[in-house]
């Protein structure tokens, strides 16, 4: 697994996050003046996409939260032949990670496959603009270490973030960009980070 530290431009927009039953809104999708779809119009990502999935694989997200995730993704690296991880760091600071990776999907960029969200409230304004595809097809009928059902982030009724369980000293969301080079691959690592399976072993 290598690691990459990228530095983008800051945006001067200013982006409305509203987290799911948080704000005024109350729990409805956040809106961008660049929105361009609703969660029913997200392309799917189904289940077979990631069970033959091969390739490399760039996560990427604040640098500290990188650091946080280098051990599990190394693990995860060295236990499955067919996926070559590698991390993608964004400065730290408040929002920085979110605007550089809206601006990756702008540019419609096949440098990150899994953007590590820190929290739900991002989802929304990111699943405005299409950046984002719908996991549910590809989550369901799993659950995580001991029958635990998963809970991912949903929009009405598509599943676009799902938390980070893998051991280690981290949270975040993980989402899975339209503009990646390897959506299945992206979503096996999902699934495995998230807890819904082990990781594939060599």
């Amino acid at each position: 697994m290598t690691a990459r530290t990228l530095l983008l431009p800051l945006l001067a927009a200013t982006l409305v996050l509203t987290a799911c039953g948080g704000g005024s809104g109350g729990g409805s999708t956040a809106s961008t003046a660049a929105a361009v779809t609703t969660p029913a119009d997200a392309k799917r990502l189904k289940a077979d996409r990631a069970e033959d999935a091969v390739g490399a694989v760039s996560v990427c997200g604040s640098t500290s939260r990188m650091r946080a995730l280098r051990g599990e993704l190394r693990r995860i690296d060295a236990g499955n032949e067919r996926l070559q991880l590698s991390t993608l760091g964004f400065p730290d600071g408040d929002g920085v990670a979110l605007r550089a990776f809206e601006a990756l999907q702008r540019r419609e960029s096949e440098d990150c496959d899994v953007f590590v969200a820190d929290d739900a409230a991002a989802i929304p304004a990111l699943v405005a603009t299409g950046a984002l595809y719908d996991l549910a097809p590809g989550l369901e009928e799993l659950v995580g270490p001991g029958g635990t059902p998963l809970r991912p982030v949903v929009e009405g009724e598509r599943a676009f973030g799902l938390p980070i369980r893998a051991a280690g000293p981290t949270d975040g969301v993980l989402v899975v960009s339209v503009h990646g080079r390897n959506p299945g691959g992206a979503l096996e690592l999902v699934r495995v980070l998230g807890g819904a399976r082990k990781p594939a072993e060599k």
